[in-house]
């Protein structure tokens, strides 16, 4: 693929549409949970860009199926090793031995936070302190979204939604659905501002 990873692309294309990424990476996470496919490893990292400006979602290492929870796509070492910026609490503090629906949306919340800002999640802290924040449900600050056209409403819309998605309670989190829906009526708020 000639644009390279998301944020390769980001850096070589400033006019680029960032929220258009976050939304087809919300609807490619929503195909996949409609098939009832858990990623388990979304981030910036494993997102690259096709020719024809596409998000195309990578590293299916961790994936499972809701139906056969113990079936995955490829053997994984039984070490713990995860991104812990983009990992849900529950799997950190091993509440939950396996990934959710639930944990990919936490980390789809952190993703759009990494694409909109073009920062990681607690971009200033270190992994420890990001563990630490994530237990005291310290959610990352909270950018100024200066690639969101529109009022300051429409920023704290989008900034409500991520918190929904960082919820401690994996049940209290926004489906892939929800989180799309609430994406698009910012994006028609922000165009029609523009």
């Amino acid at each position: 693929m000639q644009n390279g990873s998301l944020f390769d692309h980001l850096v070589r294309k400033d006019s680029c549409n960032k929220f258009k990424f976050c939304i087809d990476l919300v609807e490619t996470v929503e195909y996949l949970h409609g098939k009832g496919i858990i990623h388990g490893d979304i981030k910036g990292d494993n997102i690259l860009i096709s020719d024809n400006r596409e998000v195309q979602l990578t590293d299916f290492g961790s994936a499972t199926l809701t139906e056969y929870h113990t079936l995955l796509f490829t053997w994984t070492s039984p070490q713990f090793a995860c991104s812990v910026r983009f990992t849900a609490p529950e799997i950190l503090d091993e509440s939950s031995k396996k990934h959710t629906i639930k944990s990919d949306i936490y980390a789809l919340g952190m993703t759009i936070l990494q694409i909109l800002t073009g920062k990681l999640p607690y971009a200033d802290d270190s992994d420890m302190r990001v563990l630490a924040n994530v237990f005291r449900k310290v959610p990352p600050p909270r950018p100024r979204f200066d690639c969101i056209v529109g009022s300051e409403y429409i920023k704290a819309k989008l900034w409500r939604l991520l918190l929904r998605c960082w919820k401690h309670n994996p049940n209290s989190r926004p489906t892939a659905t929800q989180v799309k829906q609430v994406l698009m009526e910012i994006n028609r708020e922000s165009t029609a501002s523009a």
